[in-house]
């Protein structure tokens, strides 16, 4: 393939085979609506056309730029309070203690209300307050309750656009192997399509590295994911991922996976590195059938996150298991140094979740939180739908090593809940010691 016009050529003409022999620019995104493989030899393939509304690079630095704001309100531009019922649309402002030439380096502003986290453009520095400016988001609503109730302070980071970011490049319609290709942007891949990804490297996304709606089908083998803004992959459909490297991805710090999926998973032996908020998020938050539970295998993973990377949404994991499932396994994973602001487990089995073996994990230095959580779950309080089974039963934690505590509790109102605790090694150098209600306890 010479150039883009060849490319969109060779698709019309439903060529099963394309070798790129160069970087390609495309002018629009590529549809690819039929059975295809192409190999990219190394090349690049990107586009280069304009976002509607905005776009954003994340520079090294700006990893370090973390700004705690003591009881900090938002506002509208009139100086007006923001009421609980509004929904964040116009210019609202945060006071800062920095000066007007260290914001004027900056063009978004960065922060989490409570379960997720937002970038906004900023409109302009004032009178030691930074104003910027929402799209009709419910953030205002959050950050009201957080700031009044949970918080003393909110932690900010402050954005500047760095190396350029590209939106997403290719749309995927039919069953599409990409092979040694450089992708520049994101993939979307639609319902009842499938891709299959060796030996690839994607970069550089102002949204998701690959994005897999409902009935889709995503393998992944041997890939390298970096600087994505999103999730590297998420995938409402079936997800396959193994021996691939995620680096400095989610950097939005969405509350979302790194990868992360809805499905049926099997995620094995694969290499993150940085990531914002949750790690590997599986499961089916709410599930009204059977056939909305997903079978789970997340196995011989090893997840590294410092400090400075890390996302300051609450209530996440390293690991996130979802309450639905058919059954997950989450086994023989490594996690080190997972840390953020409260309520944030190395391995969280959320909201009453069931059906799972979580066994033979290593997990060192999380002091934000316990090494293991699955707390006894009120469904009352957390309507799930949990139509796989029975909410905090069928569970299984053993032969973890653990430098925090773990929290387990079993469902009290079952008689036989399989709840087990076997065999653990859990040494409690945080805050965060063990809890164990209504499990069977065995150590031989």
């Amino acid at each position: 393939m010479l150039n883009y016009e060849e490319l969109v050529k060779a698709l019309r003409e439903d060529k099963k085979e394309i070798v790129l022999d160069k970087d390609i620019s495309c002018a629009e995104p590529l549809t690819i609506s039929h059975d295809v493989t192409i190999y990219g030899e190394g090349h690049r393939v990107y586009c280069e056309r304009e976002l509607i509304g905005y776009s954003f690079g994340l520079d090294e630095d700006t990893r370090l730029s973390l700004l705690y704001i003591a009881k900090s309100r938002v506002e509208h531009e009139d100086g007006i309070e923001v009421k609980l019922s509004e929904k964040g649309v116009g210019v609202f402002r945060v006071a800062t203690h920095l000066s007007q030439c260290e914001v004027e380096k900056y063009q978004f502003i960065n922060f989490s209300c409570g379960w997720t986290a937002y970038t906004l453009p900023i409109v302009k520095y004032e009178n030691g307050y930074i104003y910027f400016k929402s799209y009709g988001t419910d953030y205002c609503v959050d950050f009201d309750w957080y700031q009044g109730n949970s918080k003393k302070y909110t932690q900010y980071r402050l954005v500047k656009c760095g190396e350029k970011q590209y939106s997403y490049v290719l749309l995927l319609q039919g069953k599409v192997t990409l092979k040694n290709v450089g992708v520049r942007g994101g993939v979307i891949v639609s319902s009842w399509a499938a891709l299959y990804m060796n030996s690839c490297n994607v970069q550089f996304c102002t949204g998701c590295g690959i994005f897999a709606d409902k009935n889709s089908i995503v393998t992944v083998k041997s890939s390298y994911f970096e600087r994505t803004w999103k999730s590297a992959i998420a995938s409402k459909g079936n997800l396959h991922v193994c021996d691939s490297s995620f680096v400095n991805v989610n950097q939005g710090r969405q509350n979302t996976g790194a990868i992360d999926c809805e499905g049926d998973a099997v995620i094995t032996d694969n290499y993150l590195l940085g990531h914002g908020s949750l790690g590997i998020r599986v499961g089916k938050v709410k599930a009204m059938t059977k056939d909305d539970c997903p079978t789970v295998f997340v196995v011989g993973n090893t997840l590294y996150t410092s400090i400075i990377n890390q996302g300051v949404v609450t209530d996440t994991g390293a690991i996130y298991l979802a309450a639905n499932s058919t059954f997950a396994t989450i086994k023989e994973n490594t996690i080190e140094n997972y840390m953020g602001r409260g309520n944030n487990h190395a391995i969280y089995c959320d909201d009453g979740a069931y059906n799972f073996e979580v066994s033979g994990n290593r997990v060192k230095d999380c002091p934000t939180g316990y090494a293991i959580s699955s707390r006894c779950a009120d469904p009352s309080k957390t309507p799930r739908g949990y139509a796989g089974g029975v909410p905090n039963t069928n569970r299984l934690i053993a032969d973890n090593y653990c430098e925090s505590g773990v929290w387990f509790g079993g469902n009290a109102e079952v008689a036989d809940n399989k709840c087990v605790y076997k065999n653990n090694v859990v040494r409690e150098n945080t805050k965060y010691k063990t809890k164990l209600s209504n499990v069977k306890i065995i150590n031989d």
